[in-house]
């Protein structure tokens, strides 16, 4: 990776920020095994396999930065895919473990407005999902799912946070707040919901030579 911050024309007021480059290389082997059978109307499996994003510098970059590490993912998961009731009825069904090393977490540099990246040490994912499509008649069909996630950082002693300013520096005009170092492990993964699912109808007709599909 090589990233560089060419001249910039003086506009609005600003000053021209300084030029600099800056590189990072990475490699890396991502494996995936999975063992399956299959049998009548199921197919059962267990896989392994090895994620990784690559290591880098956050964007956009505006003054030199260290780059971060690859993150990477080995996951774990056993499901099945089953049809029911002469096809009518089709299910999945998965139960999955992850463990991460050096995920990468995004910051605002609220001085410099660059986009910091950030390892955390480790963290862990898991949880279990489902999935059905029932086709009830030649006219309707009902699908759902759901999702339970248990996702933690499971070591990520100083993590890099927004926090309010002390009582004293609000007493003295302080305002928003400041950036500060905490120990995130045990806390939730951003944007992992405990708990997702959805719910939906499809009904076909036809319209006298034309087709209408509504959900």
């Amino acid at each position: 990776i090589d990233v560089s911050n060419g001249p910039f024309t003086v506009a609005f007021g600003f000053a021209p920020l300084a030029e600099f480059s800056e590189k990072a290389s990475f490699d890396s082997v991502t494996p995936r095994f999975v063992l399956s059978y299959e049998q009548g109307g199921g197919f059962y499996y267990a896989s392994y396999n090895r994620g990784e994003r690559s290591g880098g510098f956050g964007s956009p970059i505006l003054a030199p930065s260290e780059p971060v590490d690859s993150e990477v993912l080995d996951n774990y998961e056993i499901g099945a895919k089953n049809t029911f009731l002469d096809g009518r009825l089709k299910t999945t069904a998965a139960v999955f473990y992850g463990k991460y090393k050096d995920i990468q977490v995004q910051l605002i540099d609220s001085d410099t407005g660059t986009v910091l990246l950030q390892n955390a040490a480790e963290g862990e994912i898991g949880g279990l999902e489902f999935d059905f499509n029932l086709q009830a008649n030649d006219k309707l069909s009902v699908s759902g799912g759901a999702t339970f996630l248990d996702n933690t950082f499971k070591d990520f002693p100083d993590a890099a946070v927004y926090m309010p300013f002390t009582d004293a520096q609000y007493a003295a005009g302080a305002t928003g707040l400041t950036q500060g170092r905490e120990d995130l492990s045990g806390e939730r993964l951003p944007n992992s919901p405990r708990k997702s699912g959805y719910l939906a109808l499809t009904y076909s007709m036809d319209l006298g030579g034309w087709s209408n599909e509504s959900s």
